[in-house]
């Protein structure tokens, strides 16, 4: 496939790439009239007929968005005649894939982790951090 078909105005991707940016200047008006401390955990996401949706992160998120929508909803229809609904979903952000370790303890270097974890018994947590360490490294 060529690019220049593709992006060209009767391309298949040229459509996308516009829907693309349209969505993208709603996500910034709603996050335009949502408080500061909302905006982070929220998104619009799609358009279903008339109803705009959007997905909150975290429930304390959504909760106050739907608090908030019989005010918010005629501030949306001033710059988008066509949205009639608002409908606020819970939708936790996909997690962060796991990390490989990348460092590691030699192992014959394990025995003097215990000896020092010994001879700071008078802090408990360092000499219960410093066993953990050596424990995750077995």
């Amino acid at each position: 496939m060529e690019l220049d078909k593709l992006l060209a105005p009767d391309g298949n991707l040229t459509g996308l790439l516009r829907q693309a940016q349209y969505f993208n200047q709603l996500d910034q008006l709603v996050k335009r009239l949502l408080p500061p401390n909302l905006r982070e955990h929220c998104r619009v996401v799609c358009v279903e007929e008339s109803d705009l949706v959007i997905h909150a992160y975290i429930p304390m998120a959504a909760s106050r968005l739907k608090m908030m929508l019989p005010a918010l909803l005629p501030q949306i229809q001033q710059h988008c005649d066509w949205v009639r609904h608002i409908r606020v979903y819970t939708q936790p952000r996909n997690p962060s894939p796991e990390r490989n370790k990348t460092h590691s303890i030699p192992s014959d270097a394990l025995p003097s982790f215990e000896r020092t974890a010994q001879k700071v018994e008078q802090y408990p947590e360092l000499a219960q951090a410093l066993r953990d360490l050596i424990q995750h490294q077995q």
